[in-house]
Protein backbone atom coordinates (compact mmCIF):
# COMPACT_ATOMS: atom_id res chain seq x y z
CA UNK A 1 0.00 0.00 0.00
CA UNK A 2 0.98 3.66 -1.12
CA UNK A 3 -0.14 6.46 0.24
CA UNK A 4 -0.29 10.32 -1.17
CA UNK A 5 0.01 12.67 1.93
CA UNK A 6 -0.95 16.39 2.89
CA UNK A 7 1.43 17.85 5.45
CA UNK A 8 0.44 21.03 7.11
CA UNK A 9 2.86 23.98 7.92
CA UNK A 10 0.92 26.55 10.70
CA UNK A 11 4.56 28.90 10.75
CA UNK A 12 4.62 28.92 6.55
CA UNK A 13 0.96 28.55 6.19
CA UNK A 14 1.45 26.07 3.34
CA UNK A 15 0.49 22.70 2.11
CA UNK A 16 2.62 19.98 1.07
CA UNK A 17 2.20 16.65 -1.12
CA UNK A 18 4.19 13.69 -1.19
CA UNK A 19 4.32 9.92 -1.70
CA UNK A 20 5.60 7.24 0.72
CA UNK A 21 4.49 3.93 2.02
CA UNK A 22 4.69 4.64 5.63
CA UNK A 23 3.43 7.80 6.41
CA UNK A 24 4.66 8.00 10.12
CA UNK A 25 8.48 7.33 9.42
CA UNK A 26 8.17 10.23 6.23
CA UNK A 27 6.64 12.69 9.21
CA UNK A 28 9.34 12.15 11.30
CA UNK A 29 12.07 12.77 8.67
CA UNK A 30 10.53 15.96 6.93
CA UNK A 31 10.30 17.38 10.62
CA UNK A 32 14.18 16.12 10.89
CA UNK A 33 15.29 18.87 8.81
CA UNK A 34 16.78 16.86 6.63
CA UNK A 35 14.76 17.59 3.59
CA UNK A 36 15.78 21.30 1.96
CA UNK A 37 11.81 21.58 0.77
CA UNK A 38 10.33 20.91 4.46
CA UNK A 39 12.96 22.30 6.51
CA UNK A 40 11.99 25.49 6.40
CA UNK A 41 8.12 24.61 7.54
CA UNK A 42 8.94 22.91 10.66
CA UNK A 43 6.87 21.37 12.72
CA UNK A 44 4.85 19.50 9.90
CA UNK A 45 1.57 17.81 10.38
CA UNK A 46 -0.26 15.39 8.67
CA UNK A 47 -3.46 16.48 7.43
CA UNK A 48 -4.87 13.77 5.63
CA UNK A 49 -3.81 10.75 2.95
CA UNK A 50 -5.51 8.88 0.47
CA UNK A 51 -4.14 4.80 0.13
CA UNK A 52 -3.39 3.59 -3.30
CA UNK A 53 -2.99 0.09 -4.13
CA UNK A 54 0.19 0.55 -5.51
CA UNK A 55 3.05 3.10 -6.02
CA UNK A 56 2.60 4.00 -9.23
CA UNK A 57 -0.81 5.03 -8.55
CA UNK A 58 0.23 7.19 -6.11
CA UNK A 59 3.18 8.66 -8.11
CA UNK A 60 0.90 9.82 -10.74
CA UNK A 61 -1.78 10.99 -8.35
CA UNK A 62 0.96 12.82 -6.63
CA UNK A 63 2.17 14.70 -9.36
CA UNK A 64 -1.79 15.54 -10.31
CA UNK A 65 -2.20 16.97 -7.44
CA UNK A 66 1.42 18.86 -7.04
CA UNK A 67 -0.05 20.89 -10.91
CA UNK A 68 -2.97 22.13 -8.75
CA UNK A 69 -1.94 24.42 -6.22
CA UNK A 70 -4.89 25.08 -4.98
CA UNK A 71 -5.37 24.96 -1.27
CA UNK A 72 -9.65 24.77 -1.49
CA UNK A 73 -9.44 21.86 -3.69
CA UNK A 74 -6.84 20.19 -1.35
CA UNK A 75 -9.13 20.43 1.08
CA UNK A 76 -12.11 19.55 -1.09
CA UNK A 77 -9.87 16.59 -2.38
CA UNK A 78 -8.99 15.32 1.33
CA UNK A 79 -13.09 15.81 2.66
CA UNK A 80 -14.20 13.55 -0.73
CA UNK A 81 -11.11 11.26 -0.95
CA UNK A 82 -8.79 11.32 2.29
CA UNK A 83 -8.81 9.44 5.34
CA UNK A 84 -7.64 11.66 8.45
CA UNK A 85 -4.46 10.55 10.49
CA UNK A 86 -4.02 9.33 13.59
CA UNK A 87 -0.85 9.92 15.37
CA UNK A 88 0.60 6.50 17.04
Amino acid sequence: MHYVYFLWSESLQKIYIGETPDIHARLVYHNSGKQRYTKAGIPWRVIGYVPFSTKNNAKIEEKRLKKCKNRNYYRWYLQHNGKKFEEA
